[in-house]
């Protein structure tokens, strides 16, 4: 073999093994930087389940001590302002299906990256939560907490709790759907013929993974509405106390 094509066959091979190398690299890279977003977001995210919880709590210790306001939340509809403020916590979200991602999620009132870099985000303009209408949330499914990553795991009877201020919440997942991004349709009031119940839970995040080309929802309907101190079987014995 002749020296220049030792010299080629070298260069071949070491252009080959740079390469290997950059691709590892950029996995690498790729790889720290979504585990530094998810380390992130979930410690943010805990940071501000502990808040809403003492937020919680001290306003049903001033209710109660308030003779001429209920303590026990006993409305039927919700109990959060019907125009929050940008980024405000309206509730927080359990699903026990993928428990190990949605459990006391914040619920964040808009759906900026400010809001879903901290939990799930709430359209504006959506209903509130428990209320007439569609209670519609947006998650992401690969990084920054990433809580909706398990959204092909749900089946249609699986539960979504939503804790507010004085309720629980318990909507009863009933279709999904796999859509464009751009089709809003699915945040209708009444988005799906022979949806059933007037009171709607809409759950929205990207697919496939690590790709933003669709979107795929899940619907569901309420089924229960209790006060504060009637926690669904199996989420009351978690929460903190005074919550």
């Amino acid at each position: 073999m002749r020296m220049s094509e030792r010299r080629a066959i070298r260069m071949t091979a070491a252009i080959g093994a740079l390469l290997v190398v950059a691709g590892l690299a950029l996995i690498g890279t790729t790889a720290f930087q979504l585990w530094s977003s998810n380390a992130a977001a979930d410690g943010a995210a805990a940071e501000l389940r502990a808040e809403t919880w003492a937020d919680w709590a001290e306003a049903r210790r001033r209710a109660a001590a308030d003779s001429g306001a209920p303590a026990d939340g006993a409305a039927t509809s919700s109990t959060v302002p019907d125009d929050p403020d940008d980024g405000e916590t309206i509730g927080l979200l359990y699903i026990p299906r993928l428990r190990d991602d949605v459990w006391g999620v914040p619920v964040l009132h808009g759906v900026s990256a400010g809001q879903l870099d901290r939990g799930v985000g709430h359209f504006p303009g959506a209903a509130m939560p428990g209320d007439t209408g569609n209670f519609s949330l947006a998650g992401h499914r690969t990084s920054n907490g990433q809580p909706f990553s398990g959204i092909d795991a749900l089946v249609p009877g699986d539960e979504i709790h939503v804790r507010t201020a004085e309720r629980w919440l318990t909507y009863v997942l009933v279709r999904d759907r796999i859509v464009g991004p751009r089709e809003t349709w699915v945040l209708d009031d009444a988005p799906v013929d022979g949806l059933p119940g007037s009171r709607v839970i809409t759950l929205v995040t990207c697919t496939p993974r690590y790709s933003t080309k669709q979107r795929w929802v899940w619907w569901g309907v309420l089924q229960r509405s209790a006060p504060a101190d009637d926690a669904p079987i199996g989420i009351g014995e978690t929460m903190p106390s005074g919550g």
